[in-house]
């Protein structure tokens, strides 16, 4: 009799270690925040919609978690240069952390990306303190790239006050 509670409280000791490990490593777990297909389509139609509110044709660039491409295309009428534009600009507010109109203007290449700040249309997409991806509009004059942006940026954050 004895034995069998030994081993009944052996058995005991070591399930609730095993649950006290467990509880451990999920604080261990790093859960990457990640920018899905279907949401970069979602802030790209409100930047559409946007741009057409206004009557202009732009490029539309949504980068992911980690500054790589999601989703880019040029409306009707304009050119493949907006496009690259646009995603310099969603490159730097990615890189930097904020958006793109702040500062004076420059562009540079860095490791064959082009990188450029004091324009508008670039912003970066946070969640949670969390850089998420970031948006770039090209092909609008003065400061219109930063309104179809901020369209973008009212979808997501509408999205997330859910």
């Amino acid at each position: 009799m004895r034995f069998k509670t030994s081993i009944f409280t052996i058995l005991i000791f070591f399930l609730v270690f095993n649950l006290a490990a467990q509880e451990k490593s999920k604080e261990l777990v790093f859960r990457k925040k990640s920018l899905s297909l279907e949401l970069a389509k979602r802030i790209a139609l409100a930047c559409q919609r946007k741009a057409e509110e206004l009557g202009a044709s732009v490029g539309i660039v949504i980068l992911d978690e980690a500054g790589n491409l999601k989703l880019a295309y040029l409306m009707d009428n304009q050119s493949i240069i907006s496009l690259e534009w646009a995603k310099a600009k969603a490159l730097s507010s990615f890189e930097f952390r904020q958006a793109t109109n702040k500062g004076e203007f420059r562009v540079w290449n860095i490791a064959d990306k082009t990188m450029v700040l004091g324009v508008s249309g670039g912003a970066p997409l946070i969640y949670e303190d969390s850089l998420v991806g970031a948006i770039g509009i090209s092909g609008t004059k003065g400061k219109e790239d930063d309104i179809i942006a901020l369209a973008g940026i009212e979808e997501f954050n509408k999205i997330f006050s859910k």
